[in-house]
């Protein structure tokens, strides 16, 4: 684990962008009030030589007995007769229970799912810059053009970075035939990006980022980092795209999340004012007002699969790739 994590720093260190000069040297100033002078640079960024005995004199001192726990709720209200002298903020504090402190103080079973986790495959290793093997051009080119899609490519030959950034926007005409599909494509958008939180949180930890965005007539997929591992994570999407599910108590969640969401819109003058514009200056735009009455209606788990398999029945895709790859 240690090693992941200097090699995920060391990546971060060599590849990265340019920054402020005044935070840069304000950064250095810091740096040399913690470190010796040959670290001023990369003492708070790169990962020193591991030393066992270090860490596992940290870690003694992390015992139950020296725990401090924070308990914040609304309901702890009317019990908390202390008051901090800066702000007012009511508190409370308490020794931790007696019969707490036997039970950390023995022999007790461990949570199975409290583990190591697996080796991060979304480690970038290959930082070999990619050769031409088109034309050079100003503008991305059209590579692949079909019924299906079309994909557009664009060689990094400015920066010359192991890095990449790709696109894709996923259009279906099933989006904008009701105010309900439009409800059911926000939802799905939620509950596609809460599935991928948890398989993805390894490439996020590698420097891969990718958003969701639910676009006016499609999902737009964008990524960028490390081009060696991006097109993992591009997989991982499209996978959890494909096989896409959908739990009842998620699909409740984002449900409500939906309803508040379109309120807010509604009573902000400004945002309303700004979707009745549209409304007017655009053919076939459904308002946010109807938006709102379809999910008050209530819509159903069902109601999104049947969406989910009519959307990917009617794909267009178009795509953007830029960076170090290839045009194949």
């Amino acid at each position: 684990i240690y090693e992941e994590i200097q090699k995920i720093e060391a990546n971060e260190f060599h590849y990265q962008e340019q920054t402020d000069p005044i935070e840069f040297v304000e950064n250095i100033c810091e740096n040399m009030q913690l470190f010796p002078k040959d670290d001023f640079l990369t003492g708070d960024q790169l990962m020193f030589e591991y030393d066992q005995e270090v860490i596992s004199a940290a870690l003694s001192l992390l015992t139950p007995d020296r725990s401090n726990l924070l308990l914040l709720s609304p309901e702890n209200e009317g019990q908390c007769p202390l008051r901090e002298k800066w702000f007012g903020t009511c508190y409370n504090m308490e020794d931790i229970p007696e019969e707490w402190a036997q039970r950390w103080a023995g022999d007790f079973e461990v949570n199975p799912g409290l583990h190591l986790p697996a080796e991060n495959k979304f480690i970038a290793t290959d930082f070999t810059l990619k050769e031409f093997d088109c034309p050079e051009s100003e503008f991305p080119v059209r590579v692949v053009n079909n019924e299906r899609g079309c994909l557009w490519y664009k060689k990094d030959n400015k920066f010359k970075i192991p890095k990449a950034y790709i696109r894709f926007n996923l259009i279906s005409p099933m989006i904008q035939k009701s105010p309900e599909n439009l409800v059911l494509f926000d939802i799905f958008v939620n509950i596609l990006a809460h599935n991928l939180a948890e398989p993805a949180y390894e490439a996020d930890v590698a420097q891969l980022e990718y958003k969701l965005v639910a676009g006016e007539h499609g999902l737009v997929i964008r990524l960028k980092g490390f081009n060696h591992k991006l097109p993992l994570l591009l997989r991982l999407i499209v996978d959890h795209l494909a096989d896409f599910t959908a739990e009842p108590g998620v699909f409740s969640m984002f449900s409500e999340q939906l309803k508040k969401t379109y309120f807010n819109i509604l009573i902000k003058p400004e945002r309303l004012g700004k979707d009745v514009r549209l409304l007017i200056l655009e053919h076939c735009r459904w308002s946010v007002i109807q938006k709102y009455q379809a999910v008050m209606k209530g819509l159903t788990v069902d109601d999104l699969m049947t969406f989910v398999g009519g959307l990917k029945a009617e794909l267009y895709t178009e795509g953007l790739v830029q960076g170090n790859f290839t045009s194949t």
